[in-house]
């Protein structure tokens, strides 16, 4: 790929049109890249979710910074270790394989697929410094100080500008309010139960967490990939073994 000031824009712009196509895209052969120039290759911040990437998650912190419109990881050190068999805990008895330490990706165009409404509002929970709902019989106060006009609210369905596919994005336990509408000329129905939210979005969720669904990316040593979706990362790598390079990008 080369470093970012030797790029040419008319690259730029056709490796954002291939993840807006593709959702997921990977660079191979990027061992001599250097961590700034990867780096310097976004033009936005990246605010992270510490902990977030233990759970299916889009990389944005919901409050005061906006998303990123895409997420890049660089795979520095494959961890050892032979390949693994993932099983679904949920009785199902559904398993799939993978290499260790990769990151799993699902497409939020087939939830929206398998979801049963036209679209909706999510405000999210106001919280600086990481990412917890209160749970029943807590108030918002208890996250600690927070300014009513740094919290974010965003359509559950986004279009995509290329594709022009609808996707169901939506992050389960980021959120402290539903305005769900079923039909465009009905009024919202508002969701406050924090028990029934966390209810209803597993649901939709789960119809998409199945292995056929499921990418595991095939990434090797100094290969990058560039993402706009749900992901899961670190699939069975030790922490010891997490070694990556991540960043958030608006191009």
């Amino acid at each position: 790929m080369g470093p970012p000031h030797k790029i040419p824009d008319s690259d730029i712009q056709a490796l954002k049109a291939a993840i807006w196509t593709h959702k997921v895209v990977a660079v191979k052969s990027q061992k001599d890249l250097s961590p700034i120039e990867q780096w310097e290759l976004k033009s936005g911040d990246v605010w992270g979710i510490p902990g977030a990437e233990n759970r299916w998650h889009i990389d944005a912190p919901l409050y005061e910074k906006d998303p990123a419109w895409f997420t890049t990881l660089r795979r520095i050190k494959p961890p050892p270790g032979p390949r693994f068999t993932i099983h679904w805990n949920d009785g199902t008895r559904q398993t799939m394989e993978g290499d260790p330490g990769l990151t799993a990706f699902f497409s939020n165009e087939h939830t929206y697929d398998l979801a049963i409404l036209v679209g909706g509002i999510v405000p999210w929970v106001p919280q600086r410094s990481g990412c917890r709902v209160p749970g029943p019989g807590e108030a918002l106060e208890e996250l600690g100080d927070w300014d009513p006009k740094e919290v974010k609210k965003y359509p559950m369905v986004w279009v995509n500008p290329v594709t022009r596919e609808r996707a169901f994005i939506v992050h389960e336990i980021c959120a402290r309010k539903l305005f769900l509408e079923s039909s465009p000329d009905e009024e919202p129905r508002v969701v406050d139960d924090v028990v029934e939210i966390r209810k209803w979005l597993k649901g939709i969720q789960e119809r998409v967490l199945k292995p056929e669904y499921i990418m595991i990316t095939g990434l090797e040593e100094g290969d990058i990939v560039r993402a706009r979706t749900m992901h899961q990362a670190n699939i069975g790598g030790p922490v010891r073994f997490r070694f990556r390079h991540r960043t958030g990008n608006g191009i």
